[in-house]
């Protein structure tokens, strides 16, 4: 509890990892080490869409903005689930629930006046699973150390970008992730950023005494996810899927 210094270290693998925890150094021999550093909305494909996100200053996350039912700033895009915020499988699915009979509604389904009974209760049952998150996410908020770490820590693994290369762009004058991006290549690798955007978000508006939300997210180009020559290929002609 407590660790204010945590390194692993090995010889082109992992030997050991030490911690300074209590004022104390704490040696401990290891092959595999996992690290959490709290849990986040997956937000590339919102984005990817054009939805807009703020930075949640408290889970420290960027999260879609959202109507009471859902819907992003792109007209009849829903967000649900943990992708429009943390909360948990029950606030999930009522989040879902609550957006599935506003879909329902738009598109004027029957039975209106049985989904005005299913979503209250769908919102008190989202209430009731929301109960003490506030508390949750300040109990575990990751720590400023483990998020914005040392110089000679890779933040991005897919290019091999570490944090000091990305306090050294802030410092040269560079305004948010995606000039940091182009110039160290931070975000392009195969994860399209899942791994590292936050951080580098977080250490460049530390370096230079902004917020997180005025420096911003990376820009999500597609394909959001890996995909391989032979899938594309394997497309029929006649699906569209919005080419020009």
């Amino acid at each position: 509890r407590h660790v204010s210094g945590l390194a692993a270290s090995g010889d082109g693998r992992l030997e050991q990892v030490t911690a300074t925890a209590g004022g104390r150094e704490h040696r401990f021999v290891a092959q595999t080490l996992l690290l959490h550093q709290g849990v986040v909305p997956q937000v590339n494909l919102a984005m990817a869409a054009g939805a807009v996100h703020d930075w949640n200053a408290t889970r420290l996350a960027f999260e879609p903005r959202l109507s009471a039912e859902g819907e992003s700033t792109v007209p009849g895009l829903f967000v649900a689930g943990d992708s429009a915020g943390i909360a948990g499988a029950d606030a999930a699915e009522c989040r879902g629930l609550v957006s599935a009979l506003a879909i329902l509604d738009r598109l004027e389904a029957p039975d209106r006046e049985t989904r005005k009974g299913l979503r209250m209760q769908a919102r008190a049952a989202l209430a009731r699973a929301m109960r003490g998150r506030a508390f949750l996410d300040r109990l575990f908020r990751p720590a400023p150390q483990f998020r914005m770490p040392a110089d000679d820590v890779l933040i991005c693994r897919c290019e091999e970008v570490t944090a000091g290369e990305i306090r050294t762009l802030t410092a040269r004058g560079a305004q948010g992730p995606n000039q940091a991006k182009a110039f160290s290549r931070a975000g392009m690798g195969p994860c399209q950023g899942r791994g590292c955007a936050l951080s580098v978000t977080e250490i460049m508006a530390e370096a230079s005494g902004r917020d997180p939300g005025a420096i911003g997210h990376m820009r999500i180009r597609a394909p959001v996810k890996p995909v391989t020559v032979g899938q594309m290929a394997s497309l029929s002609a006649s699906e569209d899927y919005g080419r020009k």
